[in-house]
Order: C-alpha cells, then structure tokens, then sequence
C-alpha cells in the first residue's frame, strides 16, 4: 500500500506517540508489581509489630493491605486493558512505516514489525498471568495470617 509522504509523517508521529504510551503503561504497570510486594511487606512488618495485645489491630493491616492489593490489581488490570486497545494500530502503523522506509531500498530484506522476539521456547505463562498469581498469593497469605492471628495468636499468648 502506498500513502503520500504528509501520512507516512503522521503515521510516524502517531507510532512514535502509541509507542511511547504503550511504554509507559507497561512500566507502570511493573511498578505497580513492585508496589504490590512493598505493600504486602509493609503489612507483615506492622502486624508483626503488634501481634501480642494488639492482634485486633494487626488483622485491621491486613484488611488493609487487601484492600490496597485489590486496588493496585484492579489498576493494572486497565492499564493492560488501555496499552492492549491500542496494539493493533500500533501493529498496523509498524508495518505500513517499515514498508515505506525499505522503499527503494535495493535487496533489503523486507522488515515484519514486531513487540519483541518470539521465544524460543512455549511461553505459557505471560506477564498478566504473572499478576493474577501474585494477586491470588497476596490475598491468600492475607487471608491466611488474619485466621491465625484470630485462631491461634491469642491462645498461644494466653489471651
């Protein structure tokens, strides 16, 4: 397909602008990952702190740390959703530009836009599957923590 050189210059500018959006969110994202492990070691350094006397307390950190790991989850979740929406025209507008800039390009190899390489081996576990897991933990050992700190903190300290 061929376009006069005004929209291979909008089309430049407009993947230029798609793919630096679509970095941001993903680096967002990531720190979002970083935020979640901050959070959960926060809780657990707090609840730690008042697991005697205070065990009423610590179980309030961590239906905290729940709720702020549901959030930042739920966060990640559009992030995803929004770079995601934008990836086929970006895909599109990747290939539309490495044709244009092989054009007169005696014995070039034609280019195929991609995001990144295809791994060499079956990748069954992507980075979205990697955040659900890591929700599911979190969620799991904040769960956890609050039944033992009702069930057996107390009886172990003879309250």
């Amino acid at each position: 397909m061929t376009h006069s050189d005004d929209w291979n210059r909008v089309a430049a500018a407009s993947f230029s602008a798609g793919m630096t959006h679509f970095v941001h969110l993903d680096r967002t994202m990531w720190s979002r990952v970083q935020y979640l492990g901050l959070v959960q070691a926060a809780a657990f350094t707090t609840a730690y702190a008042f697991r005697g006397s205070h065990r009423y307390i610590a179980c309030g950190v961590f239906l905290m740390a729940m709720s702020l790991t549901a959030i930042l989850y739920f966060m990640m979740r559009r992030d995803e959703a929004i770079r995601d929406a934008n990836r086929p025209l970006l895909e599109l507008l990747g290939r539309e530009l490495s044709e244009y800039l092989l054009k007169g390009v005696t014995g070039a190899i034609p280019a195929a836009f991609a995001f990144g390489p295809k791994p060499s081996w079956p990748a069954s576990f992507r980075g979205r599957d990697l955040n659900v897991a890591l929700f599911c933990l979190f969620v799991a050992l904040d769960l956890a923590a609050i039944v033992y700190l009702l069930l057996f903190v107390g009886k172990l300290h003879g309250m």
